[in-house]
């Protein structure tokens, strides 16, 4: 405790970086109303004083007594409210939060390996959410809106054209999924002359993402089926200008925004 305030006062003069802390020490700070890092340099001052002059009277304090000062600082820190919260908006982060906490309760005095592990289950998480975005099959509800055919049993608008949203960067993480999707949606429809994907929500194209559009293109193009764009970001679209991707397509395979496309594809397939 002593060292690592001893570093923080030494850092503020040369720029350094605290690479390690104390968790006791922080809940104390935490407990006490600590706002900024001068609560170290203070606390670390405050220690020094005391083992230069008051050495003699707090020899002889039990350990318990310090161990107790201690965990009524961390149990402060236990909170169940957010993870009550989180259980109703992800339950799969809650459930990692609850295992990253038993994991340091079984693994303590070592809770760095509690929290690693649940770095490692956070990071699985987002990988397999990255690898598997949302993606259906749209049509109109009764409101006029679109929805997912499956998750509000629509109708679907028309047996001709499809309108399949992806809410997704395509990269090298998520095109195999990406393909997936789209020959589903070619097999569900076979009547269908066109798929039309809204990208509204693809932010972000990499050069596996580029050449996975060109196959299946080329792909359902030889089924009589041609692949178009609505409402793709300007970074997107400029991605596949300059790979050419737009030229092999059609630039009249691209549209503006979801509105224009659904309607233009609904004259032409009435």
């Amino acid at each position: 405790m002593i060292g690592q305030g001893l570093a923080n006062i030494a850092g503020s003069f040369f720029s350094s970086y605290t690479v390690s802390g104390s968790f006791s020490r922080s809940a104390v700070a935490a407990k006490t109303g600590a706002k900024t890092g001068l609560f170290a340099i203070v606390s670390a001052l405050a220690v020094v004083l005391v083992l230069l002059f008051f050495t003699e009277y707090l020899y002889h304090l039990p350990q318990a007594v310090l161990a107790v000062i201690v965990m009524l600082a961390v149990f402060s820190l236990i909170r169940i409210k957010p993870l009550v919260q989180a259980w109703h908006v992800d339950r799969v982060g809650a459930l990692i939060g609850i295992t990253t906490f038993l994991a340091t309760l079984i693994l303590a005095p070592a809770i760095a390996n509690g929290i690693l592990l649940g770095v490692a289950l956070t990071v699985l998480h987002y990988l397999i959410r990255t690898m598997r975005p949302r993606a259906e099959i749209v049509a109109r509800k009764p409101d006029g809106t679109l929805g997912g055919i499956r998750a509000n049993h629509l109708d679907p608008i028309s047996r001709q054209f499809v309108p399949v949203r992806f809410d997704g960067s395509l990269t090298f993480v998520n095109v195999a999924y990406f393909e997936d999707i789209i020959l589903e949606a070619s097999a569900d429809f076979p009547d269908a002359k066109v798929i039309l994907i809204i990208g509204s929500g693809i932010n972000d194209i990499d050069a596996s993402g580029e050449e996975k559009i060109r196959e299946l293109a080329e792909r359902l193009d030889q089924l009589g089926i041609r692949l178009m764009f609505s409402g793709l970001k300007h970074q997107v679209r400029s991605l596949m200008e300059a790979g050419g991707l737009i030229e092999q397509i059609g630039r009249d395979a691209f549209f503006s925004d979801k509105e224009t496309a659904l309607r233009q594809l609904q004259q032409a397939y009435p």
